[in-house]
């Protein structure tokens, strides 16, 4: 794409792109039309790295006009030439404006546009990456710059200097560092002595040797890197083109990219600042040595257990598979159980899609036991699943009774109580039969003698219970499955300032997350009292 020769046409407002190789009369690709803001183009500098073209306009809006490559290169006839800018750079300060720009040059290595403005004698420098209005990051102008109305600019890179042709008497070139700003005098001025206008320049330097670009892939899995421009195409085991030599401060962008079951898990040596991020990008200031590492993404899943097993018929289970993810993916579960048609179903789960479900088995009444298989299919949502089974027994037996309600008792130690007696608190908690998987919150507490007040108990993370007050109980326990009886106890001694009169010791189950003062959300309620006189 890069075989054209570019030429500005300030007459006209043109560009026109020949082949590098034409000769004779040949009729050219030309960029012209109101979308294209050129007036009176005249500097002008390719960036084949960004893919852009840089165009300064001598006249009119005084900018720089930035264009895309391809489309500057679109070799198809019926592709219009009157393409927009990608960005314009104008600076419109009223001081020290850009006025009447010139040549221009890029430099890749520091990222940066230069330009020369002929009309207030300055040599001027924005970001490459400038759009707008933009301010410059330097401006070389002032008396003894020796600047008079500069035309043309070389930017030579290996000896870190700058090139200017200047019109006005004397004409000259004058040479400075390239990172020379304000008004600062030149390093060295060529006086050009009975010659004609000095319009443009270029400069002729050693061409510096291309940097190695060394990349290694580290890991067993699937990975490849790339680079743009094209060159670096590496492989797993360093297979394919894994070195290759670009251009002195040339722009070099790796890109990775995993197959199958790998991931990539991050740069190292000269990429080490890019993480895990897809590309990394680099100036060949030297030699660069970069690696990039791939692993297997892998799932591991155990054989599931029950407990207990075997278990009676119509028994509880309770299930669990251990998994892990190499990635750590948030991982599903899926279970299922298959009996033999004998038991004539095959059991139930309070919930199959959790890692510790429980399942009740079916009634066995064949007089022998019988065998279900559980089965569980463990997924990572991005591809990877595993299924895992194990055999569960179910004895032959007399179904259970029916469930009987968990409940609450309470024990005090006396009805009535005075200052400095102690009165004692005790809660039984008992679950039914077998232990309902229902989830359940736990209160327990005290009642105050004006009807209004809760005295809740609340266990502290060291297992203290402390009371909280307040016009609605709080619970002693949230979202539980009572599976084992309790005794929670509590002691308080009065000191004679408590209220007098009757009190309400409670103690209650409550379906989990619903309003415990509704009567309809109460599995057991149990309530004493006791008095307080001084």
């Amino acid at each position: 794409m890069n075989d054209k020769l570019l030429v500005t046409n300030e007459v006209d407002d043109e560009i026109l792109i020949f082949p590098l190789d034409a000769s004779g009369d040949v009729a050219p690709r030309v960029i012209a039309g109101t979308a294209t803001q050129l007036n009176t183009p005249w500097g002008i500098a390719i960036d084949t790295v960004h893919n852009e073209l840089y165009i300064s306009n001598n006249k009119g809006s005084h900018s720089i006009t930035v264009y895309d490559l391809t489309e500057v290169y679109d070799d198809d006839p019926a592709v219009s030439g009157n393409i927009a800018p990608l960005r314009t750079i104008q600076d419109f300060d009223p001081t020290t404006p850009l006025k009447y720009p010139r040549g221009i040059a890029l430099d890749l290595r520091n990222d940066e546009l230069i330009v020369v403005s002929q009309g207030n004698s300055a040599i001027v420098v924005y970001p490459r990456t400038a759009s707008g209005d933009t301010r410059p990051k330097r401006r070389v102008s002032g008396p003894v710059t020796g600047l008079g109305q500069p035309l043309g600019l070389a930017l030579d890179l290996p000896n870190n200097e700058l090139l200017v042709s200047n019109l006005s008497y004397p004409r000259s070139i004058t040479v400075f560092t390239r990172a020379a700003d304000g008004n600062t005098p030149p390093l060295r001025t060529l006086t050009l002595t009975g010659t004609g206008e000095p319009v443009f320049l270029a400069a002729t330097t050693d061409t510096p040797e291309p940097y190695l670009l060394q990349v290694t892939i580290r890991g067993d899995a699937i990975g490849t890197v790339t680079s743009d421009p094209p060159g670096i195409d590496c492989g797993t085991g360093n297979t394919g083109t894994c070195q290759a030599t670009f251009p002195t401060n040339g722009s070099v962008t790796l890109t990775e990219r995993t197959m199958g079951t790998s991931y990539f898990t991050g740069w190292g040596g000269d990429c080490i600042g890019a993480g895990q991020s897809t590309s990394c990008h680099i100036i060949m200031t030297a030699q660069k040595n970069i690696s990039a590492a791939f692993a297997t993404h892998s799932l591991t899943v155990t054989d599931p257990t029950g407990t207990p097993n075997p278990t009676v018929s119509q028994g509880s289970v309770s299930l669990s598979v251990s998994a892990s993810d190499s990635v750590n993916h948030a991982l599903g579960y899926s279970w299922s159980a298959i009996c033999p048609p004998a038991l004539g179903s095959n059991g139930n789960f309070d919930n199959p899609n959790t890692q510790t479900p429980i399942w009740t088995a079916p009634t066995n009444t064949t007089g022998s036991e019988q065998i279900c298989t559980i089965e569980v299919t463990v997924s990572d949502g991005h591809g990877l699943s595993q299924v895992r089974s194990y055999a569960q027994r179910v004895s032959p037996g007399t179904p259970p009774p029916p469930p009987s309600q968990s409940t609450v008792d309470l024990i005090f130690n006396g009805s009535l109580f005075h200052a400095g007696q102690t009165v004692t608190y005790q809660a039984l908690i008992a679950p039914g039969f077998p232990p309902s998987p229902d989830r359940v919150d736990i209160y327990l507490g005290v009642l105050l003698p004006d009807g209004v007040t809760f005295a809740s108990f609340v266990p502290t993370p060291s297992g203290l219970l402390t009371i909280t007050f307040g016009p609605l109980p709080v619970p002693f326990q949230s979202n539980v499955v009572l599976t084992a009886a309790a005794t929670v106890p509590f002691s308080y001694t009065f000191a004679g300032s408590e209220p007098i009169g009757t009190y309400f010791g409670y103690g209650g189950l409550v379906r989990a997350g619903t309003d415990p003062l509704q009567p309809s959300n109460r599995l057991s309620l149990t309530v004493e009292t006791f008095g307080f006189a001084p």
